[in-house]
């Protein structure tokens, strides 16, 4: 049986992975690689995040219903080894289509889904360790795994809006004038 604090957060999540999904239904084939102006990932790149992140989240939620002390995302404690990791599992669904892309949203987030009924609401309150983050004394950064789960519900908005940012964004004029460039040469 699920906490009811942990069916309310689902029930957040779910709401903005139907947003995320309505989304992902109109956005034409050829806008997949366009990425808003300063944006590092493009919209397949967030979209490949999306699909990839409820894993590790998974195994938190693993690590603390085992009887884990503090809670690290990716098992890592480094700003460096948690973003090779998270690259490391972006990799993984590169070559896959947006529809086996969404597939897997859907297959990691019931695996997730059903790991949380291993917590008990002792298990809400452990640290989770932020790699690279500090509090206002200079020590490193923890939340609790409450806070955690909480920010992990609107993950999906914030990527949606990156989504939504990037295929709005019109082609930089270099851009332009390089597609044209190419388009005059025999």
């Amino acid at each position: 049986m699920i906490l009811t604090e942990l069916a309310v957060l689902a029930g957040r999540a779910a709401a903005a992975r139907s947003l995320l999904d309505a989304l992902l239904d109109v956005i034409p084939d050829d806008y997949w690689d366009r990425r808003a102006q300063g944006e590092l990932w493009s919209a397949r790149e967030h979209l490949q995040h999306v699909a990839t992140v409820d894993e590790p989240m998974r195994q938190l939620v693993l690590d603390a219903a085992s009887g884990a002390r503090l809670l690290r995302p990716y098992g890592v404690e480094g700003v460096a080894e948690a973003a090779e990791r998270r690259a490391a599992s972006m990799r993984t669904v590169t070559e896959y289509s947006i529809d086996r892309l969404r597939e897997q949203m859907a297959e990691t987030r019931n695996l997730l889904l059903a790991s949380f009924e291993q917590l008990g609401s002792s298990a809400l309150d452990l640290p989770v360790f932020i790699p690279g983050a500090v509090n206002s004394w200079g020590q490193p950064l923890t939340v609790s795994l409450r806070h955690y789960l909480a920010s992990w519900a609107v993950h999906d908005s914030e990527h949606a809006e990156a989504i939504r940012e990037a295929i709005t964004t019109p082609p930089s004029p270099g851009d332009l004038a390089l597609a044209a460039r190419r388009r005059r040469r025999p």
